[in-house]
């Protein structure tokens, strides 16, 4: 299944021009629902309008967009593995022979206002755009998965690391927990796997989206360190999450690109991590990533707080805030000296 964010901008349009067109129309239906306009917030102005003003002025200032920081990558050779007393199995040597491995995380932030926080994500992150398929690093791997969501009945608070397999793995110390599958990259010039196709050795569907109806998720940030990892049995980690309820829906996997949609009724306050095991082929010698992210409110909120001015919004208006009202954001980074 190919997913893709829930809103498209048309070309020249962003979040900024959409609410500023939606301040004008509340203003014009301010008028003709025979209100005096261009006066300020206050007194002068009804219960409705101040709610419509309010809200408008709080998605002004709500903020989802990358970090600053550039991406975390780390390789996943085999002396790492050494030095963590773990052994690169078969698989994952043939594939070192071929691929050069490394650990990724994309640092990201939101800010909303108390009473239009995010309730639905949705990021995308792309490996040398526009290079050719056989050039091009492939995803193996990705947090957040809602492989790991059924740990929350029983434990808030656990560690997830990638482990010799490449897979990730989590630790709470009780019986064994599920593993995320790493999807095979095919031969050069074979081009991707077809999507929805298991990886070899994956149980059916783990290498398709990852969809929980319901439930606890992986929604916590977190740090990895790098000398614990022994410890545990992790070539990198551990990466400390906290968990809540959540549905995260992710596309498929061993591809040069993937995409997360992450939704919550309790409201997005401490978004998951974005964390890939990827492959980058040995001739390919720059990593360039492109991402781009949307953070939505609740359209049922918003909406409602609208009110009558609803419907004064023209049709591009009304499909804005149907669809949350997203914040967007998109980032560019060159990690070609890292390789």
């Amino acid at each position: 299944m190919t997913l893709d964010f829930s809103f498209s901008f048309d070309p020249g349009e962003n979040p900024d021009v959409l609410l500023a067109e939606a301040r004008k129309a509340v203003g014009a239906g301010s008028t003709m629902l025979g209100h005096a306009p261009g006066q300020a917030r206050g007194p002068g102005k009804t219960e409705a309008e101040q709610a419509a003003d309010a809200l408008l002025e709080d998605l002004q200032h709500n903020n989802a967009r990358f970090a600053a920081a550039q991406p975390v990558l780390q390789p996943l050779t085999p002396e790492r593995f050494a030095a963590q007393g773990l052994t690169m199995g078969p698989d994952i040597a043939q594939l070192a022979s071929t691929h050069r491995l490394y650990w990724l995380r994309i640092p990201y932030l939101l800010q909303a206002k108390a009473d239009h926080r995010f309730e639905r994500i949705e990021l995308v992150i792309e490996l040398n755009p526009g290079a050719a398929a056989a050039e091009r690093p492939k995803i193996e791997a990705a947090l957040p998965s809602s492989e790991f969501s059924n740990l929350a009945e029983a434990v808030v608070d656990f560690s997830l690391g990638i482990d010799e397999s490449l897979r990730f793995a989590a630790t709470v110390g009780s019986p064994p927990l599920p593993r995320t599958p790493v999807s095979p990259v095919p031969p050069a010039g074979a081009g991707a796997a077809p999507q929805g196709t298991p990886g070899q050795g994956a149980p059916a569907g783990g290498a398709g989206p990852d969809v929980v109806a319901a439930g606890p998720s992986i929604t916590g940030g977190g740090t990895a360190g790098g000398n614990q990892a022994g410890k545990i049995g992790f070539v990198a980690g551990p990466f400390h999450y906290r968990v809540r309820k959540a549905v995260v829906e992710r596309s498929n996997l061993g591809t040069e690109r993937v995409f997360w949609r992450i939704s919550s009724g309790e409201k997005l306050e401490d978004p998951p991590e974005l964390v890939a095991v990827i492959a980058v082929p040995n001739g390919t010698h720059t990593l360039e990533i492109s991402a781009a992210l949307q953070a939505y409110a609740s359209a049922r909120v918003l909406q409602m707080t609208l009110g009558n001015f609803f419907v004064f919004l023209g049709a591009r208006l009304k499909h804005f805030f149907s669809a949350g009202a997203p914040r967007r954001d998109t980032k560019a980074w060159d990690l070609t000296s890292q390789l």
